[in-house]
This record gives structure tokens, sequence and C-alpha cells, in this order.
């Protein structure tokens, strides 16, 4: 069923503080990374959990060992068509998990689905495995260069992915904006090539900064439709969904 009427998407505004913590030391992370490892860094998550494009070779072990230690029934298991990330299940293009129907608490996903042609077949074997009321977590890019793994297919705006998980079994649908700010986007989308690369990264973070500190005095959060300026030009998304009874 389509979903008839556009819907708000959160953002968390970039802060001095936020930047200290994030960005002040040596970025050894693309901006869009760094953000999406400070969301998951703060979701709770417990049970049963499988990483859909993941696998022991991940580079956010650091967050999964956060998760083991919040959750005594903790079990984690993860899938991938590369068998180079050591993942628990080797899945084929049609993304077949081996596994039994209402078997994980969660899935997670991180930019994994732009890499697959056809994520209707991946979402419904995600649905499959998850059980009652199980959530999926996923971040995907948008506004972010191509990269292939081997292949880079997709980028969908937020009403996309509500209409689209809708139609896949999925309801209580939350979309985040992983964006900094347009000053960094501009610098990320471009690669910011040249001398100095590093230091202008860091001068449009503040730039950015200052910029919603002017306009946006006192607030920490907004929401706003997927067209407005302050999301229409998001590095990336968050999205979490629950899984329909």
């Amino acid at each position: 069923m389509a979903l008839n009427q556009p819907q708000d998407v959160s953002l968390e505004l970039p802060t001095f503080t936020r930047f200290l913590k994030l960005f002040a030391r040596k970025m050894d992370k693309s901006v869009l990374r760094t953000l999406e490892y400070e969301k998951l860094s703060h979701i709770q998550i417990d049970g049963k959990i499988l990483d859909f494009g993941g696998g022991e070779n991940s580079k956010y072990n650091h967050i999964k060992e956060k998760w083991m230690k919040d959750n005594s029934d903790y079990v984690f298991h993860s899938a991938n068509i590369d068998k180079n990330m050591d993942p628990t299940f080797i899945v084929d293009v049609d993304g077949k998990i081996p596994c039994a129907e209402n078997t994980y608490n969660h899935v997670i996903s991180l930019n994994t689905f732009e890499h697959i042609y056809d994520v209707s077949i991946c979402l419904t074997e995600i649905n499959r495995i998850l059980e009652k009321n199980g959530k999926i977590i996923f971040t995907v890019p948008f506004i972010y260069q191509v990269h292939g793994h081997p292949n880079d297919y997709s980028r969908f705006t937020p009403n996309y992915w509500r209409e689209f998980l809708s139609r896949h079994g999925f309801n209580d649908i939350k979309i985040e904006s992983l964006n900094w700010g347009p000053f960094s986007t501009g610098a990320s989308i471009s690669g910011c090539p040249g001398p100095f690369r590093a230091l202008r990264i860091k001068i449009s973070l503040l730039l950015d900064v200052l910029y919603f500190a002017c306009k946006y005095r006192g607030q920490s959060h907004i929401s706003a439709q997927q067209d407005a300026p302050i999301c229409s030009a998001s590095l990336g998304y968050l999205i979490i969904a629950r899984k329909s009874v």
C-alpha cells in the first residue's frame, strides 16, 4: 500500500562538542562513515542479530563489542556474498540466508543495499528470518560518490524507502539524515581535491557548525520533509523499521 503523505526526516544538528569528539583528531574515515558509527554506537540492539553484508572482517567490530557487552543473550551472525569478509553464511546473489523463519531479533545492514540490483529479494528474505516485531536497522548513502563492491546501483530518497519497506512487510519506519551540513556535503561529494585536503574538510565541518548555530539557535534536533533544504542533500540515511505483525 502506497504512503500518500510525505513524512519527516530527523536530523541531529552539528555542534562544536560533536566536532571535537568526531573530527578534531586525524580523520581516518569519511564523514558519512563517521556519522554512521556515531549513531550505531547509541542504538540498543540485543538478542540474536544478523549482519547482512558484514562479517568478522568488518570495520565496525568496536561497535559489535559494545552491543555484546550490554547484552547477555547476544548472538551475532553475518551473511555476505564475499567470503573474504569471513561471514557466518556465504550467500548467493539471490540473498537466500540458510536459516529458519523468525530466527533473529534484529537485522543490521551497513552500506550494502546500494550494491544490490534487486533489493526486493533481500528484503523479502530479511522479513522471513526476522521474528515477530523484529527490527531491521540499515544505512544507505545518498549524496555520495559512486563506489563499487563490485557494483554500485542505487541512491533512493526517504519517501522511496518508506513505501518500499511498507510494501515488503515493515512498519513503524523511522529515517534519520546522516548529514553534517551543506559545506561538508559539498566537500565530501567533490572529494575535496587539491592541497591541504584534510584541513579544508575540517574547515567545511566547522563552517557547518557555525551555520546551524546561527540558523537554529538552541536546537539540537529538528525534523523536516525530505525536500526541505536542511535534509535535501544528505550524505546518507539511517533507517529503522519493524516487521509487521
